[in-house]
C-alpha cells in the first residue's frame, strides 16, 4: 500500500461521527459504574442464607426477624466475635437452659435473640452458651437491625412467674403452694438445676397433698414453705386424719391433751421468733417442723423444740425400690 492510500485510511472523523463515538464511551462507562458495588447508604448486618451480610436498611422494616437454626458452631463463633458488650455470665442459668434442651423442653418463642444494626448481640448469651454446652441445633427467632437505643428496654416487660404459667396451664397453683414445691426441691439441693417446666411438673404430682395442707393452715407466721413443706412430704407417711389434727393445732394452738404439745410447741416458737429469709433459718424452720410430727405422731410430749437433721419422710419415688 503507497504512502498515499495509507493517509487514505486515516482519514478524520467528521463531528457528528465524533460526538456518536463520545456517547459510546460515555455509555460504557456508566455501564461499568453501575456494573461496581454501591456503597450502602444505611448498613444493617444480618445473617440470611448461610453468611452474614450488609443490607440497606430500606431493604426490610427493622427490626426484622428470621427463624433460624442455630447450631453450636454458629454460636460460639457469635460470642466470640460479636458480643463485645453484655452481663457477667451465670453459669447456673447456662447449666439450666442447657438441660432443658437436652431434655427436649426447648421452645422456639417470639423473643430470645437479638442483634443490633452493626450485627453485634443485643439480647440472648446465656441461651447461645446453653446451645454451645448442650452441642444441640435449635430453632429460634432471631431479631437484627435493633438500635442501641433499644438496650435500655431489653427485659423490661413484666416476666411471667411460675405461677402465672401454671395458671396458664389451668393448674390450681398460688404462691404459697408453689413456694412450698419449691422450697421441697430447694432442700433436696436441686431446685437451681431444674427447668420450669420440670418445677412444674413436680408440683402437679404432688397437688393433691399441697392442697391437703395449704387448705388448713392459713395463719400468719405459720403459713410458710420451710413449714409447709416437710407436712407435705407426711402426707404419703402417715395417718392423714391425725395428720389435720396437726395442722388444726398449728393453725388455732388449741390442744387436748400432752400427746399434742409438739404441734404447739412449734406454733408457739413461730409465733415467737422473729423470721427472716436466710437460708440458714430456713433450713432450721423445717427441721424443726419434722422433729414436732415425729414427736407428734409417736405421741410423745415435747417440752423443747429440736431439730432432726436426717429427712423423716420420704416421697414416693425415694422409697428403696421405688422408680425414680
Amino acid at each position: 500500500m503507497s504512502r498515499k492510500s495509507r493517509r487514505g485510511s486515516h482519514r478524520r472523523m467528521s463531528a457528528a461521527e465524533a460526538v456518536k463515538a463520545s456517547q459510546l464511551i460515555g455509555e460504557q462507562i456508566r455501564e461499568k459504574a453501575d456494573s461496581q458495588p454501591k456503597p450502602i447508604a444505611n448498613p444493617v448486618e444480618i445473617y440470611k442464607n448461610g453468611e452474614w451480610k450488609i443490607v440497606d436498611k430500606s431493604d426490610y422494616d427493622f427490626p426484622f426477624p428470621f427463624k433460624l437454626t442455630l447450631t453450636p458452631t454458629w454460636c460460639l463463633s457469635v460470642l466470640e466475635n460479636r458480643n463485645p458488650l453484655n452481663r457477667r455470665i451465670q453459669d447456673t442459668r447456662v447449666e439450666k437452659y442447657a438441660r432443658s434442651i437436652l431434655n427436649k423442653e426447648w421452645e422456639t418463642i417470639n423473643n430470645g435473640f437479638g442483634f443490633y444494626e452493626d450485627g453485634t448481640l443485643a439480647d440472648g448469651q446465656h441461651r447461645l452458651w446453653a446451645i454451645v454446652e448442650s452441642a444441640q441445633p435449635v430453632d429460634a427467632i432471631v431479631v437484627f437491625g435493633m438500635k442501641k437505643s433499644a438496650m435500655t428496654a431489653i427485659d423490661e416487660g413484666k416476666s411471667r412467674t411460675n405461677v402465672d404459667v401454671g395458671r396458664l396451664m389451668g393448674l390450681d397453683v398460688t404462691n404459697s403452694k408453689i413456694s412450698t414445691t419449691n422450697f421441697i426441691l430447694e432442700m433436696k439441693g436441686i431446685k437451681q438445676q431444674m427447668s420450669r417446666q420440670q418445677l412444674l411438673d413436680f408440683y402437679e404430682t404432688h397437688t393433691q397433698a399441697v392442697t391437703f395442707v395449704s387448705s388448713r393452715i392459713n395463719v400468719r407466721g405459720v403459713a410458710k414453705a420451710p413449714i409447709m413443706a416437710p407436712i407435705v412430704r407426711a402426707w404419703y407417711n402417715v395417718d392423714r386424719s391425725r395428720l389435720a389434727r396437726f395442722c388444726e393445732i398449728l393453725q388455732s394452738g388449741i390442744i387436748n391433751n400432752d400427746t399434742e404439745t409438739a404441734a404447739f410447741r412449734l406454733r408457739d416458737w413461730l409465733i415467737q421468733t422473729k423470721s427472716n429469709n436466710s437460708g440458714t433459718f430456713r433450713i432450721e424452720v423445717y427441721q424443726k417442723t419434722e422433729s414436732a410430727l415425729v414427736y407428734f405422731f409417736d405421741g410423745r410430749p415435747m417440752t423443747k423444740l429440736t431439730r432432726c437433721k436426717e429427712e423423716q419422710f420420704p416421697l414416693p419415688h425415694e422409697r428403696v425400690g421405688s422408680p425414680v
